[in-house]
């Protein structure tokens, strides 16, 4: 997959009309699905060697960011996807849009009321995502 520094939305292939949404920019922020609304995020290789007409396999260490908060990586705080601070082991492999992650129906999170989907890790049973250029 030719992914270099490009933007793109994450969207559910089974639910095509889901994407990743994260609404707020500071660390912590939780990220969530939503038919309304969607963020635009860059995939890079961990490394950073990435040149334009760079190709990604499954097995690629990935760092995910929001375009809107770049230094803050998608990263799993207590199983939730959340934006991170910078230098946080948030790395995963493009393989894990496949079956790594899925929505919630929780409509609170830590006595918190959400208005999307949270997204939450689940190793193996998740939903497949795939990137979409934004």
């Amino acid at each position: 997959m030719d992914v270099a520094w490009k933007r793109f939305f994450i969207r559910s292939k089974i639910e095509p009309h889901e994407y990743w949404y994260c609404p707020n920019t500071p660390v912590g922020s939780q990220i969530y699905t939503s038919r309304e609304e969607r963020t635009p995020f860059r995939v890079r290789i961990v490394d950073g060697r990435m040149k334009d007409g760079t190709i990604m396999i499954g097995t690629d260490p990935i760092v995910i960011t929001s375009v809107d908060a770049p230094n803050r990586p998608v990263g799993i705080k207590e199983r939730w996807l959340k934006l991170t601070a910078a230098g946080e082991q948030t790395a995963m492999k493009l393989s894990d849009l496949r079956n790594r992650f899925s929505s919630s129906d929780r409509t609170s999170i830590a006595g918190k009321d959400v208005t999307g989907k949270p997204l939450f890790e689940r190793q193996g049973n998740g939903q497949y995502w795939e990137l979409v250029s934004a």
